[in-house]
Order: structure tokens, then C-alpha cells, then sequence
């Protein structure tokens, strides 16, 4: 299980580590791959959060600050670490600005490599389980998985289904026609043009408090999960992760190709808004 407010990589959700040796070119550059085929007689490995290079798994640096309402933090992986290609630089800022917390996520590389970030934090706001929420998500679609749960790469209008969120709906409502929970990639931004600010993509309320949370991005993907898999001291459905993230398992189909794979020199850059409302 992840830390609770986690922040992880390199590469976030699902991803599919036997497919991702497939040729890639980025920027007409053939990608060094060091992931390794650990797959046998054909059948896909999946690599979770990263594996065992993820970035929640290792010791970040508390760079200073001048800011009392921010704070920075830094990490590198050495070309080889984590299977992938590259001398990698990443970064995350947390700033408390009134009732927002900004995460800023950076990262930049030496060589060709999938690098996709984002934040697991929990929520619960102040409820005993997530099915007493409301949600709402500015989607037309979410992402389909085969059957280890990697995106394909196709999308699923969710218009007048039961993972349509497009007005606030009670998630147990929704939970009872999802008994083992939601763990669905909603696609919340255009794919055709990277989004340059934050755009307001979902909100979550406990209506029995009044507290409510707002969710901005630049990400192209929010990932809702209802925390199935909980376990002691915790417990299943007792929270939900709401993860503006990227194209997950990016790398390996075409809608989030471009978008997965960092270029040697380039740099990374996406942020998450959460904003707390009563």
C-alpha cells in the first residue's frame, strides 16, 4: 500500500513493463530501454507506481526555502535505477495558498524515458466511508483496461452510465453497481494540446458537513479510485484517491505516447490544485 499522500513515479498507475521494450522513437531518437522482458512464455509483467524504483519508495531531499508556505523537495536516479534510461531529476513544491494546496511536479532526464507523475493522497473529509460522497468529474470517457488492468489506449464515453459523473452523484449509488469498487482513468482533458494552466476537473462533497473539494490540473487523466484494497489498521472504501495523473500505461499505446516519454534535456512540468470548500 502507499504512503498516504504519496508522491509517485516514475511512471504512475499501471504500466505494462514486457510491452513498454516494443520500439519507441521520440524526437526521431531511437529510446534506450534497460527495462528488462521479465515477462515468460508471452505473458505481460505489470509494474505498479513504479515498481521497485518508485519515487514514493526512496528518501527525498528538503531543499530551503524562502517561502513559510511552501516547501520543496528533490530527489535523483541514476541512469540504470528503476530500469530506466537517464540521470533523472525530480522535484515537488507544496505551497498552502488560503485554502488551496499547489503541487508543482518537475522532472527533467539525460536520455529518452517514461517519466509520468503524480499525487496519492487519500480523502475522506471527515466521512466514515466514501459511500456517503458525492462526486462530480468533467469527463466524457475513461480510459479501457485489458485484463491485468493496463490501458489500451481506446476511451469509453461513460454518458449516461453508471461512471457517469458529469452531475454530482452519490458514490454509493454508484458502488452498488460496482461492488468491488472504482479504479477508473477518466480522460478530463483534450488530447490534442498539453493544458498550460489548471483546469478545474472534479469535485468531491460530504454533504452531512458541508465540506467540499475542488480538484484543478494540467493533467490529461484523473484516476478515481475508492480504495478497495485497504488494509489494517485501515479500512476498504474508508477513503478515495483522486490522481490527476498521465496517460496511464503512456508508453505503450498511442494516445499518450508523446505525452509519457520525456526527451533527453526537455522538461517535465504539470501541476495539481486542491482546493477545500465549506
Amino acid at each position: 500500500m502507499l504512503p498516504a499522500c504519496a508522491t509517485e513515479g516514475n511512471a504512475d498507475s499501471r504500466y505494462s513493463s514486457s510491452k513498454i521494450l516494443r520500439p519507441h522513437r521520440l524526437n526521431s531518437k531511437p529510446l534506450l530501454q534497460l527495462i528488462p522482458a521479465l515477462a515468460i512464455n508471452g505473458e505481460s509483467t505489470v509494474l505498479l507506481h513504479g515498481s521497485e524504483g518508485a519515487l514514493h519508495r526512496v528518501d527525498w531531499v528538503l531543499e530551503q526555502s524562502h517561502h513559510a508556505s511552501a516547501a520543496s523537495y528533490s530527489i535523483r536516479r541514476q541512469h540504470g535505477e528503476g530500469r530506466l534510461p537517464g540521470d533523472r531529476d525530480f522535484s515537488v513544491t507544496y505551497t498552502v495558498l488560503d485554502n488551496r494546496l499547489i503541487i508543482d511536479l518537475m522532472a527533467t532526464t539525460t536520455h529518452d524515458t517514461p517519466i509520468s507523475l503524480t499525487n496519492h493522497a487519500y480523502f475522506t473529509l471527515g466521512a466514515p466511508t466514501v459511500s456517503t460522497l458525492s462526486l462530480r468529474i468533467h469527463a466524457h470517457s475513461v480510459l479501457a483496461t485489458d485484463s491485468e488492468q493496463c490501458a489500451t489506449g481506446e476511451t469509453i464515453p461513460v454518458a449516461g452510465t453508471d461512471l457517469d459523473f458529469a452531475r454530482e452523484r452519490s458514490l454509493g449509488d454508484v458502488l452498488m453497481e460496482y461492488p468491488s469498487g472504482l479504479d477508473h482513468s477518466y480522460v478530463v482533458a483534450s488530447t490534442e494540446e498539453p493544458a498550460l494552466e489548471p483546469n478545474y476537473v472534479a469535485s468531491l462533497t460530504n454533504r452531512a458537513n458541508g465540506i467540499g473539494l475542488d480538484i484543478a490540473t494540467t493533467q490529461p487523466c484523473l484516476q478515481v479510485y475508492t480504495a478497495s484494497q485497504l488494509r489494517a489498521p485501515l479500512r476498504p472504501f474508508s477513503a478515495i484517491c483522486l490522481e490527476a495523473q498521465g496517460f496511464p500505461n503512456g508508453p505503450n499505446h498511442p494516445l499518450g505516447e508523446d505525452a509519457s516519454l520525456l526527451a533527453a534535456g526537455q522538461s517535465l512540468r504539470q501541476r495539481i490544485v486542491y482546493r477545500i470548500t465549506e
